[in-house]
Formats: C-alpha cells, sequence, structure tokens
C-alpha cells in the first residue's frame, strides 16, 4: 500500500487494489497492529507495531500463529502513514494517527530531544529509551521517520509530484478534511523552487503554485471526490479544459498551466 511507481509518465499510488488497500488497512489500524491501547510511563504512541501484538487472535487475519513483538519503530508508523495517504485515508482516526504519532514524539511534547525523532516510541515492549541504560536503548535520532512526516503533507496533502529529469512538475492535493488547508513556500526543488497552496472547502476546490524554476511543463490539480459533480473549473479566473484519473486516493482532476507565474485552479463542485 505504501509503495508508489510511475506508469506510462503517471504517478500510481499504491500498488495493490483499492479494496485489497483498504481491508489491509484496516487490519493495521486495530489494536492487534496499532498502539495506543497501552500507556508506557505515562506516555501513550499510536503508531504501529513492528510485528502483530500479543493476545490477538492474528490467525483470523493471515492464518499464521500468533507472533508477538509489541515495539513502535519510527518507521513502522512512517510507512503506514504513507500506505493511509496512498489510498485516500487522511481522516484523524487513519494517517492523521500514525502522522501524529511520529510528530509528537519531536513537538510539540517531545519524548526525549525536542526536534529529534527516536528510532523507537515508547511502547509496552520497550518503553521508553530515555529510562534505558545507553547502550541496550535506540537511536535518539532516526532520520527515517521523517519519511512519515514530510512526505504525507508535501507529496500527499500538498500533492508535490516533480518529474524534473523531464523539466515537469505536476501538483495536485488532497487537503485532509479536518484540516482548513495547507501550504508551503520555498521548497527546493532542482535548480529553483515552488511555492504551494491548497484548499478544500465545502464544494471549492482550489491549488495555487508559484514556480521559481526552469520547467517544461506544469501540471495543476486537485482530488475531488467522486460524489462531488463538477460544475465548472478555472485555471486564473478563466474556464478550461480538463482531464481525470482515477487513482487509488481518489478522482484527480487535472489540467495545464503556463510554467511562468503564480497559477491558480479553482474547481467548482454541486452537492
Amino acid at each position: 500500500m505504501e509503495a508508489e511507481l510511475r506508469r506510462n509518465k503517471q504517478p500510481i499510488p499504491g500498488l495493490t487494489t483499492a479494496d485489497h488497500g483498504h481491508a489491509a488497512l484496516d487490519v493495521r489500524e486495530s489494536t492487534c497492529y496499532s498502539g495506543g491501547d497501552e500507556n508506557v510511563a505515562h506516555r501513550t504512541n499510536e503508531g504501529l507495531y513492528h510485528t502483530g501484538a500479543p493476545g490477538c487472535d492474528q490467525a483470523q487475519f493471515d492464518g499464521t500463529k500468533e507472533s508477538t513483538e509489541k515495539q513502535i519503530f519510527t518507521l513502522n508508523s512512517a510507512v503506514m502513514a504513507v500506505g493511509e495517504g496512498n489510498y485516500g485515508r487522511l481522516g484523524p482516526d487513519q494517517q492523521g494517527r500514525y502522522l501524529d504519532a511520529n510528530t509528537k514524539l519531536q513537538l510539540p511534547n517531545p519524548d526525549e530531544q525536542p526536534g529529534a525523532m527516536p528510532e523507537i516510541a515508547p511502547s509496552p515492549a520497550y518503553r521508553r529509551s530515555i529510562n534505558i541504560p545507553f547502550e541496550k536503548r535506540a537511536m535518539v535520532l532516526q532520520a527515517w521517520g521523517a519519511y512519515g512526516t514530510v512526505w504525507p503533507v508535501v507529496h500527499q496533502h500538498l500533492g508535490v509530484r516533480p518529474d524534473l529529469g523531464r523539466n515537469k512538475l505536476e501538483v495536485t492535493p488532497q487537503v485532509p478534511a479536518h484540516w482548513p488547508g495547507a501550504s508551503v513556500e520555498n521548497l527546493r526543488l532542482g535548480d529553483g523552487s515552488v511555492a504551494v497552496a491548497a484548499h478544500a472547502e465545502e464544494q471549492t476546490y482550489r491549488t495555487t503554485v508559484t514556480p521559481d524554476l526552469t520547467l517544461r511543463q506544469l501540471v495543476l490539480g486537485h482530488v475531488v471526490p467522486a460524489d462531488k459533480t463538477i460544475m465548472s473549473v478555472m485555471l486564473n479566473g478563466a474556464e478550461t479544459d480538463y482531464e481525470t484519473r482515477e487513482t487509488n486516493r481518489g478522482r484527480e482532476l487535472l489540467v495545464e498551466a503556463t510554467t511562468e507565474g503564480t497559477q491558480t485552479l479553482t474547481i467548482e463542485t454541486g452537492r
């Protein structure tokens, strides 16, 4: 569910089908595979366990005997967050749960060192690093966990999809419903940078992109729920043609824009 490939120069989020992906992610959100059901020294982390959990009848899921490694690695939570995003599962009890689990370990309530994401989060089979002798504990700073915070926000919520080997940039956001919007400035890409803002409010979906780099092609888009009727699609205030692309994350509406100056895509939908 976490993997993403390109086929015919198009991004393909998630390798398995939507039905299989949702079923597998549902299981991994359960207490058999994810934390939050126990306190560890009064600190709870809701990330993904390394391998299953004790006390669960795993045979109902995969036909194997119960396996137990109730440690929450930040990389596990990162992979789960990305997998949820590939299937458009951005709710606070879905991707938000794993994204928040890693973020909270850094800020605003760090587990050990502010700004540092530990290799293993507080979890029943591990306890907390700060209470374990230095020669027996996990690393205080684990860079790979940032995959589960940066990638969901920049690549999935803001939809930044660079293909700079072809001097192409696509920006197709999908803003979590519980967020008012998302934006980034001076995001480094290739020989320059880009600013992106995305908003989804009631019946309006808006993507704004200001590129400051060498591009041959710029595509703007937005994920729009399949049950929404498209009323109008405008680029910089003028009606424009658009394409649709069905993916595991949902229906993507795409418009080709010029490569210089601020470009704004506005999609109006009906109920």
